[in-house]
Parts: C-alpha cells; structure tokens; sequence
C-alpha cells in the first residue's frame, strides 16, 4: 500500500520534467513532442486564451492537442479550466478523470469519473456513457490495488 501512496504523489522536484511517478515510484516523462506537436499545442494554447470556446466542445478539442503530447499535468489544468466555464459537462470531468489515471491519482479520478457518471445519470441515450464512466472507475479501482508496470500509458486511456 505504501508503494501506491507513494506512487500517487506529485512527482519531488528532483524528477524535473517527470508527469507522474509509476506504482514502482520510477518518475514517468512524456516523450519527446515532434515540431508537428508542438505547433498543434501552442495554437491550441492560443485559441484556448484568445476564444475560449463557448461550448464545452470547443474546449475539449482544443485540450485534445495537450494531452495527446503527454502533457497530462497542463492538460488537467486545461480540463479544471473547463469545468469551471462547463460545471455541467460530463465530459469535461470524464476526460480529467482520465487524465488523473494517466498521472496515478487514482483518488482524483474516481471522484471525476463519478461526477461525470452522476451528471449523465437519466439522461436520454446517455446510458453508454454512464456505463463507461462506471466502468472505468470499478476497473481504476481493481488497478490501483495491484502492482503495475512502468509503462507510460496512451494518450487514449
């Protein structure tokens, strides 16, 4: 347990540049961006400052560009930005909630993924998304009590 406590923590400042800490505590970098990336991210930075988007949509795919380069952390800020203009999207806490797995605060994610779950709640046709958000919660959980390798996860998880 205190492997996973320990691995959940913010990266120490000794692992500049680390997005998270693995359940073996070894820092978790993102991999290097291309020059494609990275113009992708600053303009998504620029619209996301000069036009924010006025739908939570619009926001969401602006982020998209972040979080794929593996800059979870800027991304979370990103989505915690969102929510505050969306507070009412689900999407917006289902993808922080994500992006919460990717940087193993698995308690952050729980809470996001159920928010999001309990938003959609009885809404019309979005029972798959009330599914997806459950299941990616009871799985999260089922993980975080293992052990797990150190493998960066995807963009997509």
């Amino acid at each position: 347990m205190a492997l996973i406590a320990a691995a959940c923590a913010d990266p120490p400042d000794s692992f500049e540049g680390a997005e998270a800490l693995s359940l073996l505590g070894e820092p978790l970098y993102p991999a290097p961006a291309s020059a494609e990336q990275t113009a992708d991210v600053d303009a998504a930075r620029d619209a996301l400052r000069g036009r924010p988007g006025r739908r939570g949509r619009d926001h969401l795919a602006r982020v998209a560009a972040i979080a794929y380069t593996g800059l979870y952390r800027d991304a979370i800020e990103v989505f915690t930005e969102g929510i505050r203009k969306h507070p009412d999207d689900a999407r917006m806490y289902r993808h922080r909630g994500h992006r919460w797995i990717s940087v193993r605060e698995f308690d952050r994610a729980i809470e996001d993924l159920s928010h999001a779950a309990a938003l959609v709640e009885g809404m019309p046709g979005r029972g798959g998304a009330v599914t997806a958000c459950r299941t990616s919660v009871g799985s999260r959980r089922a993980r975080s009590s293992r052990t797990s390798t150190t493998t960066w996860p995807s963009p997509t998880t």
